[in-house]
């Protein structure tokens, strides 16, 4: 089910208890200097600022280097002990190198997707559909969110394994020659 920027918007802040941690929604669309920011909140256990960038498309660098620009305006608000966590959410999986990307930058990202199943042989009214329809897709997008967490946590661990082995600069430079490819 293909869905808009808007609409994603819209259920993210209607339903922040969706989200991979307790959040409570401040703004939507926040102008920034460099931008404007989808969805922006505040976790209380993280104490930080949470940025959202929401994409109706599949993960693409530029997506990442946008949100650091939000988070770099937000930081230089906050001052010198502030805290902002950014988050991409698009479509479809992320490539292993873009999820490299996103881990060496600090970005999380996470999938959105959405189904609806119809049956008309039930005398439901159209509310009480929608409305079972909206905590269906809670639920999927809450296991979702918690599955790729889940597994960013275990590519982490094994790239923290890699970097600790002096192999730093060989990841530098395999993500350059990934930008230089990308921007062909």
């Amino acid at each position: 089910m293909e869905f808009s920027e808007k609409e994603l918007e819209d259920w993210f802040f209607e339903n922040p208890q969706a989200f991979p941690i307790q959040v409570d929604w401040m703004a939507r669309q926040l102008k920034l200097p460099s931008g404007i920011a989808d969805v922006v909140g505040y976790s209380e256990d993280n104490e930080s600022v949470i940025l959202v960038e929401l994409k109706s498309e599949p993960f693409k660098s530029r997506h990442l280097c946008q949100v650091k620009r939000y988070e770099a305006d937000i930081l230089k608000g906050l001052g010198p002990n502030g805290k902002c966590k950014s988050y991409v959410i698009a479509t479809g999986q992320p490539s292993n190198h873009l999820q490299m990307e996103a881990d060496a930058v600090g970005v999380t990202l996470l999938t959105a997707s959405a189904s609806f199943t119809f049956n008309s042989g039930w005398g439901f009214n159209s509310d009480f559909i929608d409305e079972c329809q909206k905590q269906i897709d809670s639920i999927e997008l809450l296991q979702q969110m918690r599955k790729f967490s889940d597994e960013a946590r275990k590519q982490e661990a094994s790239w923290r394994s890699f970097l600790e082995r002096d192999s730093f600069s060989i990841l530098i430079e395999d993500w350059y020659a990934s930008r230089e490819a990308a921007n062909v």
